[in-house]
């Protein structure tokens, strides 16, 4: 299920980004363009913002799933369940690099 979830947190920044990068004059009816460099500018910082926004809060969502996970880890261990051990240590290496590859791309938002 976290994995579902973190997969789908995933598309849904990919789908942002590429809607974002994306210009949306391509589909504009009339034949005119926006001239003013500040209404492009403007455009470019709002959605600037509004992906740094969704990383950062993406990245809030992984830092609960990695405290969970490590709750799981202990659980297991005391319980000495090799097969959960494993699973766990995997998900939290999985979620861990997810939370380091968020936070480099927050910082080049920034």
């Amino acid at each position: 299920m976290l994995a579902k979830k973190l997969k789908q947190i995933v598309v849904i920044a990919a789908i942002t980004g590429l809607t974002a990068a994306f210009p949306m004059s391509a589909f504009a009816e009339t034949k005119t363009s926006t001239h003013n460099a500040t209404v492009h500018t403007s455009k470019q910082t709002h959605t600037v913002k509004s992906e740094k926004k969704s990383a950062e809060s993406e990245l809030a969502n992984i830092e609960k799933s990695i405290e969970r996970t490590k709750k799981l880890l202990e659980e297991a261990k005391v319980s000495k369940d090799q097969t959960k051990i494993n699973k766990y240590e995997k998900k939290l290496k999985v979620l861990e690099a997810t939370a380091k590859k968020l936070k480099a791309k927050i910082k080049s938002l920034k």
